[in-house]
């Protein structure tokens, strides 16, 4: 009966022994799976950080081509105030050089000169008239 006492105690240690071994390695297993999910949650936060810091900087930039869309807008209706103002400057700059080439034209009859340069009668749109030819004095030596 000892022997089937010593047997059945030797039996138990090593269950004993056995159920310690697993104890153990479920609790490494544990302190692991503690340690992961530790390390899991620093990493959620700081992809949380980088994500708001990603949302101000789209916001930011969101912000800045508001802005240049903005003076985009600004600077075309200046162009088209600008472009206006050229047309109104040519438009009154042809009738002043108009002006200019029928004064001129003037100028040249009142001074009985026998016509005017061909531009400016092309540029006043005058028709130059048939005036006498010069005559030039002969020399005779």
């Amino acid at each position: 009966m000892r022997l089937a006492l010593l047997t059945l105690l030797l039996t138990s240690a090593v269950a004993f022994a056995s159920q310690q071994d697993d104890l153990e390695k479920l609790r490494q297993r544990i302190t692991s799976l503690q340690k992961d999910f530790e390390k899991a949650n620093e990493s959620k936060a700081e992809v949380a950080d980088d994500l708001r810091e990603s949302e101000r900087a789209i916001s930011d930039s969101n912000r800045s081509l508001e802005q240049l869309a903005q003076q985009q807008r600004a600077a075309k209706k200046d162009l088209a105030g600008l472009q206006q103002r050229v047309s109104t400057l040519r438009s009154e700059m042809r009738e002043q050089q108009a002006l200019l080439g029928r004064l001129l034209y003037r100028q040249y009859l009142e001074r009985g000169r026998p016509r005017p340069p061909q531009a400016i009668a092309e540029r006043c749109g005058c028709e130059p008239t048939r005036a006498r030819p010069a005559v030039l004095p002969i020399h005779r030596t």
